[in-house]
């Protein structure tokens, strides 16, 4: 679908009575029930087209998606769908996903369905398998942790799930805009921010997405999915009626409730406008990234300056290259000097945007040790590579000779 192509319509005409509980059976409820509005589906299909790598002539699968109103939304969708089961997760994950894994999936899904949550290194497969029991159906990573920029072994965390039915589900928040990377050829589900190199970069626009696999079946969805039952019982039959998606529907009946919408239609199309300039995007902020290591590498006032794929740990680098190719665009600046003088004078300069926004077309810096991750101890922050004087930069677009002159501004001021 063109942009220009997007119907003019209220809400489609549901047909019968009948064909009308058949359409609220399905993955893809009509819109205005749960389906969103003709601007969030022609996102939906932009979104897999440039960041799912997906075209309708792909005959191995089909994957439904669902338009969420941000990355973390996302998250909480699918933790909240899976209720009833186990799942081994990567210690290696943002501040704010450790909090909804724990309160979502693990405090409120215990309550409601006994779901229990592991945890385990996402760079050693066998750790996730020593940490699955009978009852475990879901293994959730990051495609590159944030922000310490860990890359698992997918390839071989896709095979060893599937070789236990077990779901794998990547978050791609720091790996969907980039150039070589499909994370559903390893995930069977991918959750994904549309307010990072997409959505135009600008921090305007928010939003974000999940995209299932249409291929991949547990043994028994019915019973393990713990709220299909009630979803998809035929009203007038009693008889379940599964679709052939059953988690795509379940994803899509929590996170966009009856009767509403999950974004204003001009954010829907401001940011399906900007997906075709994802790619670009990230190149430049990936070369504008690795100028910024290559300035700081012997600056007197820096300790360490760690960018992912730019030879500072070989075998994530090895890894990090296979996946998704030369560098990455976020990185790690530990600064000399003590916590509070050196971290708070480079912030304080003015010169780059103190935000804990992460691929924006402007570069952001932050403190992780008291914003995203507050709430580690130290040995914990220590443990995922944080110190008290940790700078992360999510590096932008901007022209690489201005760039580095703020950089190096905010490095000076006292």
């Amino acid at each position: 679908m063109d942009r220009k192509d997007i119907p003019a319509v209220v809400a489609p005409n549901m047909g019968s009575f009948a064909d009308g509980i058949k359409a609220f059976q399905t993955s893809e409820p009509p819109y205005g029930r749960g389906g969103g509005t003709p601007a969030t589906q022609f996102l939906a299909g932009r979104a897999l087209e440039y960041l799912g790598k997906w075209t309708p002539d792909n005959k191995a699968f089909t994957p439904s998606i669902s338009i969420t109103p941000n990355g973390q939304a996302a998250n909480h969708d699918l933790f909240r769908s899976l209720w009833g089961v186990d799942m081994v997760a990567s210690k290696h994950v943002f501040g704010t996903t450790t909090t909804a894994l724990n309160n979502t999936f693990a405090r409120i899904g215990g309550q409601m369905g006994g779901s229990k949550l592991f945890w385990a290194d996402p760079c050693r497969t066998q750790d996730f398998i020593n940490q699955t029991t009978s009852k475990t159906k879901i293994w959730f990573v990051e495609a590159v942790s944030n922000p310490a920029g860990r890359v698992p072994d997918l390839e071989n965390l896709s095979k060893a799930a599937k070789e236990r039915d077990v779901m794998l589900v990547i978050d791609t928040t720091l790996g969907a805009g980039m150039p070589r990377f499909n994370a559903l050829n390893y995930a069977d589900a991918v959750t994904i921010s549309l307010s990072k190199q997409a959505g135009g970069g600008d921090n305007k626009n928010m939003g974000g997405a999940i995209i299932t696999r249409g291929d991949f079946q547990w043994d028994d969805p019915v019973n393990q999915l713990t709220e299909l039952r009630a979803y998809f019982e035929d009203q007038t039959t009693g008889k379940i009626a599964v679709p052939e998606n059953p988690l795509a529907a379940l994803v899509k009946k929590i996170g966009v409730p009856e009767g509403t919408v999950c974004m204003a239609p001009e954010i829907a199309l401001s940011i399906a406008d900007s997906l075709p300039q994802v790619q670009s995007n990230v190149e430049k902020m990936c070369r504008n990234a690795r100028m910024i290591a290559d300035l700081l590498k012997n600056h007197p006032k820096v300790k360490n300056v760690r960018l992912t794929g730019h030879n500072t740990d070989s075998e994530n680098d090895e890894r990090f290259r296979e996946y998704f190719g030369d560098n990455h665009f976020v990185m790690m600046i530990d600064l000399k000097d003590n916590f509070k003088d050196a971290t708070r004078h480079f912030i304080d300069s003015g010169e780059l945007l103190h935000a804990v926004v992460l691929g924006q077309k402007e570069t952001g810096i932050s403190n992780p040790a008291t914003s995203t991750h507050r709430q580690y101890s130290e040995e914990k922050l220590r443990s995922l590579g944080i110190y008290k004087d940790t700078i992360r930069m999510s590096v932008g677009t901007e022209d690489e000779d201005e760039l580095g002159a703020r950089v190096l501004a905010a490095l000076e001021h006292h």
